[in-house]
C-alpha cells in the first residue's frame, strides 16, 4: 500500500517482469486509487481507465486513434492495459460450463 496526494491509502498495481520488457518501467505502471475514477485501474498520472482502453479496442478503434484521442497518454498505453487485463483474468476464478 502506499499513500496518494491526499494522504489516503492506494494500490499500487504493476505489471509482472516479463510485460515490462515491451514498456518502459515509468509507462507501464497501472494504479488503483480511491479517489481517481472511484478507484479503478488507471494509467498512472492519468484518469484514462483500463476499462475505457479496452471498450474502445472491443469497439473497433485502432491503438493509434485512441491514443490520437488522448494525446497525454504513453504511447504504450493501450499495450500495457490490456497486459492488465490479461494478468487480471489470469485469477484464480472459476468459470461455470452453461
Amino acid at each position: 500500500m502506499t499513500l496518494n496526494e491526499h494522504g489516503e491509502e492506494c494500490h499500487r498495481l504493476f505489471l509482472p517482469a516479463a510485460m515490462l520488457r515491451e514498456a518502459t518501467m515509468a509507462a507501464a505502471r497501472v494504479i488503483s486509487d480511491p479517489s481517481i475514477m472511484l478507484g479503478k485501474p488507471v494509467i498512472a498520472g492519468t484518469r484514462i481507465t483500463v476499462e475505457l482502453i479496452l471498450e474502445k479496442l472491443a469497439a473497433g478503434e485502432s491503438e493509434q486513434q485512441i491514443l490520437s484521442a488522448h494525446p497525454h497518454l504513453p504511447k504504450d498505453s493501450v499495450r500495457v492495459a490490456l497486459a492488465f487485463a490479461a494478468e487480471a483474468l489470469k485469477a484464480d476464478v472459476v468459470y461455470p460450463a452453461k
